[in-house]
């Protein structure tokens, strides 16, 4: 495991832009899958939670993946 890569991915522009993306996706998320539940009153927290953080661990993998490979060859 690259320590230099990961320290990367946790702190400032790619970790800002991890958190957005989870955001971003999370939210389409919660909406096509808890529509019903969020007007219902029976929103689940937890299961919310998972799916916010499915898009930001994406993110925060592919970035990490990004940056231990080194640059890119042509």
């Amino acid at each position: 495991m690259d320590n230099k890569a990961l320290r990367e991915v946790f702190r400032g522009k790619l970790l800002r832009q991890s958190i957005l993306v989870a955001l971003a996706v999370g939210t389409i998320f919660n909406l096509i899958d808890q529509w019903h539940l969020i007007f219902d009153g029976e929103f689940h927290l937890v299961r919310a939670a998972i799916i916010y953080a499915v898009p930001f661990l994406v993110a925060s993998y592919g970035a990490y993946s990004a940056i231990s490979s080194g640059p890119a060859k042509d």
